[in-house]
Protein backbone atom coordinates (compact mmCIF):
# COMPACT_ATOMS: atom_id res chain seq x y z
CA UNK A 1 0.00 0.00 0.00
CA UNK A 2 2.76 2.59 0.81
CA UNK A 3 3.85 2.10 -3.14
CA UNK A 4 0.77 3.78 -3.79
CA UNK A 5 2.36 7.23 -2.28
CA UNK A 6 4.90 6.89 -5.11
CA UNK A 7 2.37 7.11 -8.29
CA UNK A 8 0.37 9.86 -6.42
CA UNK A 9 3.12 12.08 -5.75
CA UNK A 10 4.43 12.45 -9.17
CA UNK A 11 1.10 12.77 -10.49
CA UNK A 12 0.54 15.98 -7.69
CA UNK A 13 3.93 17.01 -9.00
CA UNK A 14 2.50 17.37 -12.57
CA UNK A 15 -0.91 19.03 -11.16
CA UNK A 16 0.85 21.20 -9.03
CA UNK A 17 4.00 22.32 -11.10
CA UNK A 18 3.43 21.48 -14.70
CA UNK A 19 0.19 22.47 -15.67
CA UNK A 20 0.22 25.83 -14.26
CA UNK A 21 2.90 27.08 -16.27
CA UNK A 22 1.33 27.55 -19.36
CA UNK A 23 5.11 27.98 -21.32
CA UNK A 24 5.54 24.16 -20.61
CA UNK A 25 1.74 23.44 -21.39
CA UNK A 26 1.36 24.75 -24.27
CA UNK A 27 5.13 23.27 -25.97
CA UNK A 28 5.29 19.94 -27.31
CA UNK A 29 9.17 19.42 -26.04
CA UNK A 30 8.82 21.02 -22.86
CA UNK A 31 6.22 18.64 -22.05
CA UNK A 32 7.75 15.70 -23.28
CA UNK A 33 10.38 16.62 -21.34
CA UNK A 34 8.76 17.47 -17.89
CA UNK A 35 6.84 13.82 -17.82
CA UNK A 36 10.05 12.10 -18.54
CA UNK A 37 11.11 13.63 -15.58
CA UNK A 38 8.61 12.52 -13.09
CA UNK A 39 8.43 9.13 -15.51
CA UNK A 40 12.36 8.86 -13.87
CA UNK A 41 10.83 10.30 -10.57
CA UNK A 42 7.85 7.44 -10.58
CA UNK A 43 10.46 5.15 -11.86
CA UNK A 44 12.90 5.36 -8.90
CA UNK A 45 11.09 5.91 -6.17
CA UNK A 46 8.89 3.22 -6.79
CA UNK A 47 11.67 0.99 -7.63
CA UNK A 48 14.19 1.88 -4.54
CA UNK A 49 11.28 2.05 -1.87
CA UNK A 50 9.67 -0.97 -3.15
CA UNK A 51 13.38 -2.87 -2.76
CA UNK A 52 14.02 -1.21 0.52
CA UNK A 53 10.74 -1.85 2.43
CA UNK A 54 10.62 -5.17 0.88
CA UNK A 55 14.06 -6.37 2.61
CA UNK A 56 13.94 -4.60 5.75
CA UNK A 57 10.57 -6.43 6.05
CA UNK A 58 12.08 -9.89 4.93
CA UNK A 59 14.65 -9.10 7.77
CA UNK A 60 12.70 -8.11 10.43
CA UNK A 61 10.40 -11.15 10.18
CA UNK A 62 11.83 -14.52 11.19
CA UNK A 63 10.12 -15.99 8.20
CA UNK A 64 12.94 -15.62 5.52
CA UNK A 65 15.07 -17.97 7.85
CA UNK A 66 12.75 -20.73 7.18
CA UNK A 67 12.66 -19.77 3.52
CA UNK A 68 16.47 -20.50 3.26
CA UNK A 69 15.87 -24.01 3.88
CA UNK A 70 13.45 -24.80 1.52
CA UNK A 71 14.43 -26.30 -1.92
CA UNK A 72 13.83 -23.08 -4.16
CA UNK A 73 15.13 -20.50 -1.29
CA UNK A 74 14.14 -17.10 -1.31
CA UNK A 75 13.81 -16.74 -5.08
CA UNK A 76 10.35 -16.94 -5.47
CA UNK A 77 9.75 -14.15 -2.81
CA UNK A 78 12.65 -11.71 -4.68
CA UNK A 79 10.99 -12.58 -8.25
CA UNK A 80 7.72 -11.53 -6.43
CA UNK A 81 9.25 -8.36 -5.37
CA UNK A 82 10.35 -7.45 -8.84
CA UNK A 83 7.10 -8.36 -10.59
CA UNK A 84 5.06 -6.71 -7.76
CA UNK A 85 7.32 -3.20 -7.81
CA UNK A 86 7.69 -3.66 -12.19
CA UNK A 87 3.58 -3.55 -12.40
CA UNK A 88 3.41 -0.74 -9.99
CA UNK A 89 6.18 1.49 -11.91
CA UNK A 90 4.19 0.70 -15.14
CA UNK A 91 1.09 1.88 -13.86
CA UNK A 92 1.94 4.92 -12.88
CA UNK A 93 4.28 5.15 -16.01
CA UNK A 94 0.80 4.68 -18.16
CA UNK A 95 -1.61 7.58 -15.71
CA UNK A 96 1.05 10.15 -15.84
CA UNK A 97 1.53 9.82 -19.82
CA UNK A 98 -2.60 9.56 -19.94
CA UNK A 99 -2.67 13.01 -17.90
CA UNK A 100 -0.07 14.54 -19.99
CA UNK A 101 -1.99 13.41 -23.16
CA UNK A 102 -4.88 15.03 -21.84
CA UNK A 103 -3.90 18.29 -20.77
CA UNK A 104 -0.80 18.92 -22.19
CA UNK A 105 0.29 19.08 -26.15
CA UNK A 106 2.38 15.98 -25.15
CA UNK A 107 3.84 14.30 -27.84
CA UNK A 108 7.29 12.49 -28.06
CA UNK A 109 9.39 11.79 -30.71
CA UNK A 110 11.94 9.21 -30.99
CA UNK A 111 15.31 12.00 -31.20
CA UNK A 112 13.81 13.46 -28.03
CA UNK A 113 13.34 10.38 -26.31
CA UNK A 114 16.98 8.73 -26.79
CA UNK A 115 18.41 12.48 -26.03
CA UNK A 116 16.65 11.66 -22.42
CA UNK A 117 17.88 7.99 -22.22
CA UNK A 118 21.69 9.07 -22.92
CA UNK A 119 21.23 12.11 -20.98
CA UNK A 120 22.44 14.43 -23.14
Amino acid sequence: MALIGNIVIPILCFAFFVLPNSTITENAELSAESTLQLVAMISMSTSLFGFSTAIAQDKQDGFADYLKSLPYGLKPRVYAHIIGVTVITLLGIVILIACSVITTSFTIDINLLLRRLVCC
